[in-house]
């Protein structure tokens, strides 16, 4: 089964402005976000966990620190979660979207001349 390509039966599906902005062509973005966000929040937290470990001297100084330094602690935090995730995403893009293109290519050349178990965009049309 593919998954991220819309059902043929819908209306106006071979339409390319309705391919374009088709909301299952979106659902892979928005598992590749998803995928970026747990990766961020496992590296994330291993990382908290390693400083927990290496940091236990300042436990008596916590509430000192957390009270001077909480808003910048929790900025800092905030910025590096952004760039963990933006590296993650960057990864993800480079390493499991190589040659999309191509591969699509060939997938819509072979819907086009019905080599392929789907049904062609041109016999679709032709029902119509």
């Amino acid at each position: 089964m593919l998954y991220g390509l819309p059902p043929a039966s819908r209306p106006g599906f071979h339409d390319r402005k309705n391919l374009k902005t088709s909301p299952s062509m979106t659902w892979g973005k928005n598992l590749m976000v998803a995928n970026a966000v747990i990766i961020t929040i496992a590296l994330l937290l291993a990382l908290g966990f390693w400083l927990l470990g290496e940091l236990k001297v300042l436990i008596p100084y916590r509430h000192v620190l957390f009270d001077q330094y909480g808003s910048i602690l929790l900025l800092w935090l905030a910025v590096l979660f952004v760039n963990v995730f933006a590296a993650v995403y960057a990864i993800q893009r480079k390493f499991l979207l190589k040659d999309t293109g191509r591969k699509l290519s060939h997938v819509d050349t072979q819907l086009i001349v019905g080599h392929a178990p789907l049904p062609s965009p041109l016999a679709e049309e032709a029902r119509r």
